[in-house]
């Protein structure tokens, strides 16, 4: 791992036992963060071996969403959203360590993302490419598919060698969180927790 991102990795688990230790989330919140988590680990885990060696194959052939190989792993990933009742089914990749950013390689969602779409790097896909399911520090708003709010949390996906080889994204309805403002970063209120 990149020594920034493992700079990042530390700061961040860092700040959030401190975040942890000064405010627990309530009881709703935390059911939440961990039916999210649960539902990404799962499904990352039916995804290792078979699923993981497809997926290198797909990257190594330079076809992306082109690809025949792709249409397959987004039925399968399709098939977890409509099972889970998630919104978004996805895998990301750190493509090149050195940058800011992960991209996107299957999205199963009703409109998937392009090939390779970046995202900016955030602590929780660190922490799952490093092996640890993680979700999302707190919940957020889609306001352009008008989803509020979502909770999102991320897995390791493995190849039949036990190398991570990408990770599950998994963003899940949250109504919830509606009665918890604080908890979404997109709410006027997140930023007034103690």
């Amino acid at each position: 791992m990149n020594p920034l991102k493992q700079i990042l990795l530390g700061l961040t688990l860092l700040a959030a036992s401190l975040f942890s230790a000064a405010s627990e989330p309530p009881p709703a919140v935390q059911a939440v963060k961990q039916k999210v988590t649960d539902m990404a680990a799962h499904y990352a885990k039916q995804l290792d071996g078979f699923f993981g060696d497809r997926h290198t194959e797909l990257m190594a052939s330079g076809e992306g969403s082109d690809s025949p190989l792709y249409q397959q792993l987004k039925l399968v990933l399709d098939g977890f959203r409509e099972e889970s009742g998630a919104y978004y089914v996805y895998c990301l990749i750190d493509q090149d360590p050195g940058d800011d950013h992960f991209e996107i390689t299957v999205d199963g969602s009703v409109e998937p993302d392009d090939w390779l779409n970046p995202y900016e790097t955030e602590s929780q896909f660190i922490a799952a490419l490093a092996g640890t399911p993680t979700p999302a520090p707190s919940a957020w708003n889609d306001d352009e598919a008008g989803l509020k709010p979502v909770w999102s949390a991320f897995a390791p996906i493995h190849n039949s060698e036990g190398k991570i080889v990408a990770i599950l994204g998994l963003d899940y309805p949250a109504p919830q969180i509606l009665e918890f403002p604080q908890w979404n970063r997109d709410s006027d209120e997140f930023s007034k927790q103690p």
